[in-house]
Parts: structure tokens; sequence; C-alpha cells
């Protein structure tokens, strides 16, 4: 694929140019939109899972590691399992659509679910801990979820536009 100017695109630009060309004409999705992708639902139950994070330090290294754990197992239930529901019925389906030069336009959100699940393995792992770090908790937590907010809007805004009618 060409770019503007006549240059030859990488898969990876031929996968940017055209998520960015949807983007360009997509405004925000409104509430109650024809694909319901679940994305408000894990938006607040990782809003919960934040409030609880908040106050870990506050907890006994005990009570701080329970917690630490029910938390990581709550992310892998909802964040991890939405990615695999995304990656089984709607990439699929998104990437039929867009075919460019072989390139899946779900690509780049597929290494965004694996960063994903390196985070909540991550934090998995620290509430195994001897001494349960309560900051590098919060602050693996907090990448994870600025990453995820990130990705969800890419993902609303661009490429579940795409499997709207019309």
């Amino acid at each position: 694929m060409l770019d503007a100017k006549g240059h030859w695109l990488t898969t990876a630009g031929c996968s940017v140019m055209a998520a960015l060309a949807v983007m360009a004409t997509a405004p925000p999705r409104k509430p109650g939109a024809a694909v319901d992708t679940g994305h408000a639902e894990l938006r607040r139950r990782v809003e919960d899972l934040a409030a609880r994070v908040r106050v870990i330090a506050e907890l006994s290294a005990g009570e701080r590691r329970g917690e630490m754990a029910a938390i990581a197992e709550a992310l892998d239930e909802t964040v991890r399992t939405q990615n695999e529901w995304e990656e089984r019925v709607l990439y699929p389906t998104i990437d039929a659509r867009t075919a460019c030069s072989g390139v899946a336009l779900s690509a780049l959100m597929q290494i965004e679910h694996a960063r994903m699940a390196q985070s909540i393995d991550a934090l998995a792992e620290l509430a195994l801990g001897s001494s349960p770090d309560a900051l590098r908790f919060a602050v693996t937590f907090e990448r994870l979820v600025g990453l995820l907010l990130g990705h969800l809007e890419v993902e609303d805004r661009v490429l579940f536009r795409l499997l709207e009618p019309g």
C-alpha cells in the first residue's frame, strides 16, 4: 500500500493508516450503539478494582496479600476473558472487512492484549511475594489500566465501528 506521497508502507504502517482513516471520520460512540462490546461493564469493574487498590497499603501484610491476589484474579477473569473473546469473535470479522496487504488491522490490539496479560501475571506474582509490595502493585495496576483504557478507546472509536451496520 502507498501513502499519500507515494511511499510504500510497511505492514504495520498499513494497519495504522487504515485505523487513522477510520478514526478521522469516527465520532465518539453513542450509548446503546449497535455493537455490545462489553466495554462499559469492563470499565465499571476496573473502576471498582482501582478503589480497592488505593487502600491496599493500609492493610496488614496478610490481608494485603489476599486482596492483591483477589484483584489479580478479578483482572484475569474480566480483562483476559474479554480480550480472548474479542480475538475469537470480533477481530476475525474486523480483519476480514479491512484486509490490507494481508495485514490484520487487529494486530496492534492483539499485541496490547499480550501486554495486558503480562501485567496481570506480574500482579499475580506480586501477590505471591513474601512481602507484598503495595506500591509496586499499585504502579503496575495503574500502568495496566492506562493501557487498557487507551486500548478500549481505540477499539470503540475505530475497530468496532467497522461492525456497525451502514
